[in-house]
């Protein structure tokens, strides 16, 4: 059995999963910015399984840029104080129990691949729409980290606009820029992501014109990786991705890229990820078993 945690920025998920994958229990535990707090609450959650199970090895999915090799998390996340210690060393020496550590964003892709949407493929790109652009990029069904573990951050790829200006990939297309930009024109606060999708259905222009320029920025941006990496298939999640038609209308807006770019024909294939909301807990045993088997 795997003790398995998934650290986001207010809690601490936590399950016993089998090698199948299968989550046997779990829960959630509330969590501050206090990384010797953390470490003491997966110690205590650990020793509570191992009542009843027999715990083999502690898997971590966290923020950051996770160096899996050290167990030391660069980057930035909501939790500043989890970068910089030695996570693997920290609970090795609590639990005394094996422990691997990997970005969530790569969790949630392994998962995909073990069980979900990405099953059968060895290589593809999973692209995660939210406040920002992030992802995984797979290669040969693991996770490539890149020199500077900066694999799969595709938020950051640059966009030259019309107007000369330089903007993210996740200043166009993230869906939090989106609803900024309606909010100001509209003069409305309180509109979140779910009301514009909506307010463009019934036809409201501003929506329509702003849900219609986050499509095609995505799909710009989706037929770049396409061309970069040419994988067998782009993942796409993220609270968004659950838009009934949302693989529909960005193929739509990927034709009309390739009605453009005449040289190009092309067209990636996408689909939803499907594993759901406990991706990253069979995705943190998944990075396990594949260190554990190297």
């Amino acid at each position: 059995m795997y003790a398995s945690f998934d650290l986001g920025g207010t809690s601490l998920k936590h399950g016993i999963l089998d090698e199948q994958g299968e989550i046997i229990k779990k829960g959630k535990i509330p969590v501050h910015d206090d990384v010797w707090f953390i470490f003491d609450l997966i110690a205590d959650q650990v020793e509570k399984y191992q009542e009843e199970y027999n715990v083999s090895a502690i898997c971590l999915s966290t923020p950051g840029a996770v160096n899996c090799q050290t167990g030391i998390i660069h980057g930035y996340s909501a939790l500043p104080s989890i970068h910089g210690p030695n996570w693997i060393k920290e609970l090795k020496k609590r639990c005394s129990l094996p422990v691997s550590i990997e970005n969530d964003a790569n969790c949630a892709a392994l998962a995909e691949v073990f069980a979900g949407a990405g099953k059968g493929y060895k290589d593809l790109i999973c692209l995660v729409i939210g406040s920002g652009i992030g992802g995984a990029i797979i290669k040969n069904k693991e996770i490539h980290h890149g020199k500077h573990l900066s694999g799969g951050e595709f938020g950051y790829a640059v966009f030259q606009q019309k107007n000369g200006e330089l903007s993210t990939f996740s200043d166009l297309a993230a869906t939090v820029k989106m609803v900024q930009k309606v909010r100001k024109e509209l003069e409305d606060e309180s509109l979140d992501g779910q009301k514009i999708f909506k307010m463009a259905l019934q036809g409201e222009k501003v929506c329509q014109e702003a849900v219609s320029e986050f499509y095609f920025q995505l799909a710009v941006g989706i037929y770049n990786l396409q061309y970069i990496y040419d994988p067998e298939i782009v993942l796409l999640g993220g609270a968004v991705s659950q838009q009934e038609d949302f693989v529909e209308q960005i193929y739509a807006k990927i034709d009309e890229v390739l009605e453009k770019v005449k040289i190009a024909d092309l067209k990636p294939q996408i689909a939803k990820c499907s594993y759901g909301p406990d991706a990253n807990l069979a995705g943190a045993m998944v990075h396990h078993l594949q260190m554990k088997n190297k």
